[in-house]
């Protein structure tokens, strides 16, 4: 809920993601934030087929936010929430286009690192 014009782009490329990945897995993601704006988003797009769900969280950690303040005070943001859904085996990977300092404060805090890596690191394609 966090990027630029959330959730209308986050919505979007999950549905362009869910059918290119369909050709290669089943997959189902797991959307988190307002609920209403995700529906709303939603209705714009055809999701027949699609296997998805919806988890409410009405907070939002901004661009403006600082990492740890917002770690420590936006436990009901769509971020802690989507991380929480990885801790607790609901989800494989949280996809944020939102603060990406607090997509990693919030990873190491509350998923930790793997033994023998010392820094977080952020997965991208390059063209």
């Amino acid at each position: 809920m966090g990027g630029d014009f959330a959730p209308a782009h986050e919505v979007e490329g999950a549905l362009l993601a869910a059918r290119h990945l369909a050709l290669i897995t089943p997959v189902e993601f797991i959307f988190v934030g307002r609920e209403n704006d995700i529906r709303a988003a939603m209705r714009k797009h055809d999701f027949t087929g699609v296997r998805y769900s919806i988890i409410n969280a009405d907070d939002v950690v901004t661009m403006e936010d600082e990492p740890a303040v917002a770690y420590r005070t936006k436990k009901t943001s769509s971020l802690y929430v989507a991380t929480e859904c990885v801790k607790n085996g609901l989800a494989d990977a949280v996809v944020s286009a939102g603060n990406t300092g607090a997509v990693m404060s919030f990873a190491t805090l509350m998923l930790g690192r793997i033994r023998g890596v010392s820094r977080p690191t952020i997965g991208s394609f390059l063209p």
